[in-house]
């Protein structure tokens, strides 16, 4: 066995230039819910509206010991403030600086109560950017807070600024009332926006520490990678300029492929399309097992069998380009667990509008990352998953402080 020295510094880094903080920031969605009306929560002690909602966050943050518990908010808007000028702990609106002469970005990086990173600063969170790390399912324990009820209120756009409804500013519980709902697996904008939600239903709220905290850190690039296209196309793969000559599975293949190249992306010979058809399950395209990350350095997977298990440590959101997709399709023709569907667009070979095919959602964390949508096969806006498929690559930046790897090869 030998080795080969291979450079990586088209690894897209985590770290980003925001000021250094004193503290750890923490953020958590409640293991407690509650109607639209935060004043009915018994957390609330008496508050209304925002007021009830940072409350009910604060309180939640002192009972399960967290740092700093008086400094939380919830990420909530409403007529008079935007969720975005109340965590930099400010008043009013975005689209008035929150009443200073620029918009503040004064807030976090900050890290779920299990660990793991959220986000690298306000600033990030939000559209255009959206570089939401992981999804916020843990609660202030550091409880997963499964599927069972994914929703939190927020009255929030991906923007960070008050979308279609507030449960009349939090004080209302009425059936014929709504308000904007984030869901806790989702990354992208689908933490902060993801439709319309009957006030009278029970949901959780986001809650974040205010104030700058220290950057996040880099994170070593240890694993296999996997990322989402750029490139998109129809359901006929072999139509799509980066296919070449190939067709069906190969093509999308030689697609993720001829992306990660251009990218600059190490071994980009490895990469391998998560697709299935007719003949062949996209599991078993893979030899090698995991663990999968990101360009970022952020977990998806432990194995094949955490792939395939129903929930993604965090989800395939980040393509090639740098760029972190939100709700977008792509084409899988794959069950969760790994097998594939009926709808395939006949092998990956038709772009026939009277054809479907299955497509994933790339923000997502459940199982509708794999299994979303089934769009005509002439749509020609789907991407691809890109996994890579060889022996473990070990990166030695740790020991150096440089950003170099070695992959094992056959002699």
């Amino acid at each position: 066995m030998r080795f080969i020295r291979i450079p990586i510094s088209v690894l897209f880094a985590v770290v980003l230039a925001a000021p250094l903080g004193a503290v750890t920031r923490r953020m958590f969605v409640t293991s407690v819910t509650g109607t639209g009306n935060l004043a009915t929560w018994p957390d609330a002690h008496l508050a209304t509206g925002l007021a009830a909602g940072d409350e009910i966050c604060q309180t939640r943050a002192a009972l399960a010991g967290l740092p700093n518990a008086t400094e939380y908010r919830a990420w909530l808007s409403d007529a008079a403030d935007d969720a975005y000028c109340r965590v930099n702990l400010k008043a009013g609106k975005m689209v008035d600086n929150c009443g200073e002469p620029a918009l503040p970005h004064l807030a976090g990086a900050w890290w779920r109560t299990d660990g793991e990173p959220f986000g690298a600063g306000i600033l990030y969170l939000v559209s255009p950017e959206q570089r939401v790390l992981n999804p916020p399912r843990f609660d202030e324990y550091g409880h997963n807070v499964g599927t069972g009820l994914a929703v939190h209120w927020t009255g929030t756009n991906a923007g960070g600024s008050l979308g279609n409804g507030s449960c009349a500013n939090w004080t209302s519980a009425g059936a014929g009332d709504s308000g904007d709902i984030g869901m806790t697996y989702l990354t992208s904008a689908g933490w902060t926006y993801n439709g319309g939600y009957g006030c009278s239903n029970a949901a959780r709220l986001l809650c974040f520490e205010t104030h700058l905290g220290d950057s996040l850190p880099g994170y070593p690039a240890w694993t296999r990678l996997a990322f989402v296209t750029s490139a998109m196309g129809t359901g006929d793969l072999g139509s799509w300029p980066q296919a070449g000559a190939a067709t069906g599975l190969a093509a999308g293949d030689a697609i993720c492929q001829s992306v990660a190249a251009a990218a600059g992306i190490h071994r980009s010979e490895s990469f391998k399309a998560w697709l299935s058809d007719a003949g062949t399950d996209a599991i078993d395209r893979f030899q090698h097992d995991g663990p999968w990350m990101r360009l970022d350095g952020v977990e998806i997977a432990s194995s094949k069998a955490d792939l395939t298990d129903t929930v993604l440590a965090s989800s395939i959101h980040l393509s090639d380009a740098g760029d972190y997709l939100g709700f977008s399709a792509v084409w899988t023709g794959t069950w969760n667990e790994g097998t594939g569907t009926d709808d395939h667009c006949t092998n990956w070979t038709s772009s026939s509008s009277g054809l479907t095919g299955r497509a994933g959602l790339p923000a997502s964390t459940q199982y509708n990352w794999s299994w979303w949508a089934s769009p005509s096969c002439d749509f020609a806006y789907s991407h691809l998953y890109c996994l890579q498929d060889l022996p473990l690559v070990f990166f030695d930046g740790f020991d150096t402080g440089g950003t170099t790897a070695w992959s094992a090869v056959a002699p």
